[in-house]
Order: C-alpha cells, then sequence, then structure tokens
C-alpha cells in the first residue's frame, strides 16, 4: 500500500483523515509507503530550539574559519624564511620567541623550540649562536590529535 499526501481535513462523517491517505499505487508504478517523510519522521523544531541551535551553527563555521585561516601563517610558512647561518635573534624576529630554549651539551650550542596546533619548529643553533640545522614536525597538540588529523 502507498501512502501520498492529503489535503482533505475531515472524512464524510466529519472524522478528522489522517496526513497520508492510502492509495494502491502511485503515478510512477511504485508500490510501498511514499508519504512526504519530512512531515512524519522528524518534528518541526521549536522557536526555542532554532534561537539556540542557529547561533551556535554560526559560531562553530567561525571558530573552523579562524582555525584554518590563521593556519595559514603558521610556523611551517614562517620556516621557509630561516636559513643556514642566521642569528638567533634573526630567528625569533621571524618566529617570535621560542617555547622551549636548551643549552646542549658540552657547551655546543642551543636548541630552540616553537610550537602551534599544527607544528612544532626545532632550531639547532651553534656554539656562535648561528643556526647549524633546523627541523619541522606536526606537533602533539589536542587539537592535531583530533580535527588535525581529518584536515
Amino acid at each position: 500500500m502507498v501512502y501520498v499526501h492529503s489535503g482533505a481535513t475531515s472524512g464524510a462523517a466529519g472524522t478528522p483523515l489522517p496526513r497520508c491517505q492510502p492509495i494502491l499505487s502511485t503515478w510512477d508504478g511504485h508500490i510501498g509507503p511514499s508519504c512526504f517523510l519530512y512531515e512524519n519522521a522528524m518534528p518541526r523544531l521549536s522557536r526555542r530550539q532554532l534561537l539556540i541551535a542557529v547561533p551556535l551553527g554560526l559560531l562553530l563555521t567561525a571558530a573552523l574559519a579562524v582555525v584554518l585561516v590563521g593556519s595559514q601563517n603558521g610556523l611551517r610558512s614562517r620556516l621557509a624564511k630561516i636559513k643556514i647561518g642566521m642569528t638567533q635573534s634573526e630567528v625569533e624576529a621571524i618566529l617570535g620567541p621560542p617555547a622551549l630554549h636548551l643549552s646542549r651539551t658540552n657547551g655546543r650550542g642551543h636548541l630552540s623550540a616553537w610550537v602551534d596546533q599544527f607544528w612544532q619548529v626545532d632550531v639547532i643553533t651553534g656554539p656562535d649562536g648561528r643556526v647549524e640545522r633546523f627541523s619541522c614536525m606536526p606537533s602533539d597538540s589536542a587539537f592535531h590529535r583530533t580535527i588535525g588529523r581529518l584536515l
């Protein structure tokens, strides 16, 4: 039995009809339940629910846009400006102050580390304070462990 939407509001005896009336088939020959599913499967949202859901959806969309746009000027893109032989102060002018600064053993220089939501940058300087090598790897942030893997 197939159901189609009925515009009738009352039956022959004055009794209300259901929203969907049974018929044997539709014009395309489909036999089976074919009622307007959105009317029966999901109730309409109340005004209160809409007043909560719409701003929440906009807020989440804006937050995602900020994260994605902000990642374009992240550590990895600024790392391209770093060259071997630069001084520590030149590196800090490009990347900002490091999150971690460690001395290497036997006075061989320092390791400086910068971290954001996506990347970790390590810069190793020699005893003269000039960059010997640098590297970039995915950070171990909570964002990267969850959403960052999907991007």
